[in-house]
């Protein structure tokens, strides 16, 4: 059974932004880079290259390789965000283009602690590549910016959102 967090434990959050899931759970509890984990036969947890080359190909000012998608713990490309983000289901005045048919939705996330943060306001994607034992990288769009966020300072515990990606 793959355990899910609703956000404020409401099954309707869940229906409009997906679940949330802790690494561990996303990853069933291995730590192999790429791995299936709760995805779909023929589909894996992207790493975070795959998130680089995803942010190089949606942005219109840094493509695919820029330096740019190295940087972490700050807000990285130009309007990459924008373009990946649904056209509605962000709060007003931030929905995106979904100029790649992407359609990230803000599902906001379940902190270590076990409080729930922001739906509708900020989307959190793990990738499946480790930063340490305790964290990984994940992404993060906020509803107020166009670019994205490339952090690892969530401990694996927390839940975030997942999306999947076909195997080639």
């Amino acid at each position: 059974i793959i355990e899910k967090y609703c956000h404020n434990n409401d099954i309707n959050y869940c229906n409009t932004y997906g679940g949330l899931y802790d690494w561990d759970e996303m990853m069933d509890y291995v730590t192999t880079e790429g791995v299936q984990g709760i995805c779909p036969p023929g589909w894996h947890i992207p790493t975070d290259l795959e998130w680089k080359v995803l942010e190089g190909v949606a942005d219109s000012l840094y493509h695919i390789g820029d330096t740019i998608w190295d940087i972490s713990w700050a807000r990285r490309g130009f309007d990459a965000a924008k373009n990946l983000k649904s056209v509605s289901g962000w709060w007003i005045g931030s929905h995106g283009t979904d100029l790649l048919g992407f359609s990230a939705l803000p599902g906001g996330d379940r902190f270590h602690d076990g409080l729930f943060y922001l739906a509708g306001g900020f989307g959190l994607w793990w990738t499946s590549t480790q930063y340490s034992k305790k964290y990984s990288w994940y992404r993060l769009f906020y509803y107020y910016y166009t670019n994205v966020y490339r952090n690892s300072d969530f401990r694996k515990q927390s839940a975030l959102s997942v999306r999947c990606l076909r195997d080639d």
